[in-house]
Formats: structure tokens, C-alpha cells, sequence
């Protein structure tokens, strides 16, 4: 099972899985690469698929009113925290929030120090891990994605059927098999959306 963010050839086979015969000038590379971009700017999680094999590093400037740290992200592995070059030791320095998430097959979004870190010089504190929602993306996240970029390339679909002097709606393949252009684009919409807002892989800031 692929896991991984859907490319061009998955994109292409969606299509044509749904009877739509791909116009020579859609640009399958630049849709499928917007439908992904419009998942984690909607998420909130860049990157959402994170690399099992890169360890990152992102500043931070200390928190100033609490002991709270919002990571703008997620890490799926939290490999080291420092704070102007001092370690620091989960469990007994910082605790990763939220609880157990890892465990449960959650990023962390934010750390919460035992006491606010001394240090007032900004971007001293330095996360380093595994940055990303998950490491393996569902079947229902790659269909989302797929969705939207479909209903990315709805004008170019919807004029290579009409050719521009009919009314997509009422268009269908001659075999009658397939549902009209108009249809699916109502059901694009409405999976990513659902999938996006309903499937708990939003970012909640702290």
C-alpha cells in the first residue's frame, strides 16, 4: 500500500479512474504538487509527511508569558532541546505535549518547560527531531489530496469535455457509465473538505 504523497502517475490514474479524459495542456506535476500544499497550509502541519530518514533542526525564541512552547508544527520523533547550548532533558527539563501523543500515532505540537527557560536571547532554544504529522500517510489523506487537485484541474476537465459550448453538468461519456463532470466536482469538494476538517489532522495552537 502506498504511503507516501500521491505524484503525477497517481494523479493521472485518478483521472482516468474517474472517466476523464486528461487534456494534453493539464499540467498534472503543478496541480498534484498544489493539491499537497493547500493540505498542509489547511493542516497547519509543514511538512505533513514527514521524512523517516531526515533529523531537523528549528529555533525558537523563549516563551515569555508561560512555560509553553508552540512548535507551529509537528515532530513525529523528538530527538534533542537546547536553550543557549544547554541541554535539556524530557521528563525532568520540558515534557512533550500533547500527552502521549507519540504513542498514539500523533505528533507532538508543544512543549512545556518545568520552569521558564532562563535565556532571553531570541532563537535560543533549538528543537531537533523528526519534523511532520506522520510518517506514513492514510489511504483517506492521499484520496483528499488527489480530490483536490482534481478540483484544481476542474476548468481545464470541464473544457476539454464541452469544448466550451455545453453545459458541463449535463455531460457524460457515451457509455453512460461514468457521472457527470458537475457531480464530481461536488464530490471532490466535499471529500477534501470533510477529510481536511473532519479527520482530526488539524493543528491546534497553544
Amino acid at each position: 500500500m502506498d504511503t507516501g504523497y500521491p505524484d503525477a502517475s497517481d494523479f493521472r490514474k485518478f483521472l482516468l479512474g474517474a472517466g476523464q479524459r486528461i487534456p494534453d495542456d493539464l499540467d498534472v506535476e503543478t496541480k498534484i504538487f498544489s493539491a499537497i500544499t493547500e493540505w498542509e497550509d489547511g493542516t497547519g502541519f509543514a511538512p505533513f509527511l514527514a521524512d523517516d530518514t531526515t533529523v531537523g533542526s528549528r529555533s525558537f525564541d523563549p516563551p515569555r508569558t508561560s512555560r509553553d512552547l508552540d512548535l507551529g508544527a509537528g515532530l513525529v520523533e523528538l530527538t534533542s532541546l537546547t536553550v543557549a547550548g544547554t541541554p535539556f532533558v524530557l521528563g525532568r527539563d520540558f515534557y512533550a505535549y500533547p500527552q502521549n501523543a507519540l504513542a498514539k500515532g500523533k505528533p507532538i505540537t508543544y512543549l512545556r518547560f518545568y520552569s521558564r527557560p532562563g535565556s532571553s536571547i531570541m532563537q535560543s532554544i533549538v528543537v531537533t527531531g523528526k519534523w511532520g504529522f506522520t510518517t506514513a500517510l492514510r489511504a483517506n489523506v492521499r484520496n483528499a489530496i488527489l480530490c483536490k487537485a482534481a478540483l484544481l484541474s476542474a476548468p481545464e476537465l470541464e473544457f476539454s469535455i464541452t469544448n466550451g459550448v455545453a453545459v458541463a453538468e449535463d455531460i457524460k461519456f457515451a457509455s453512460g457509465n461514468f457521472k457527470p463532470i458537475g457531480t464530481l466536482i461536488e464530490e471532490w469538494r466535499r471529500i477534501f473538505k470533510e477529510t481536511l476538517h473532519g479527520g482530526g489532522y488539524r493543528r491546534i495552537s497553544v
